[in-house]
């Protein structure tokens, strides 16, 4: 297992769960522990993204910071909520 680079990496990283029956109960766990971890932190960074999406910034960058502290249900939600669903012409 690599080692955090420092302390902010190691502090809000959830913790790995062993034991359990299935991975789909790991995988719910593993949610439910990352939203409890940055539950003061994702409606703002939701907002921003959304935001950025709206007035044609950089998504990409917006993104990578979105995704340290929210899910990817949360943010497709949010993209979906400013955007709607994208269907490609074929």
């Amino acid at each position: 297992m690599r080692r955090p680079r420092n302390a902010t990496a190691a502090r809000h990283r959830p913790a790995r769960i062993y034991g359990r029956s299935s991975a789909r109960e790991a995988q719910i766990a593993t949610v439910t522990a990352v939203q409890e971890c940055f539950q003061a932190e994702r409606p703002g960074e939701l907002e921003r993204l959304k935001q950025v999406a709206v007035h044609g910034g950089n998504v990409f960058e917006q993104l990578l910071e979105t995704a340290k502290v929210c899910t990817l249900g949360e943010i497709g939600r949010a993209l979906f909520e400013v955007g709607g669903q994208y269907r490609r012409n074929m």
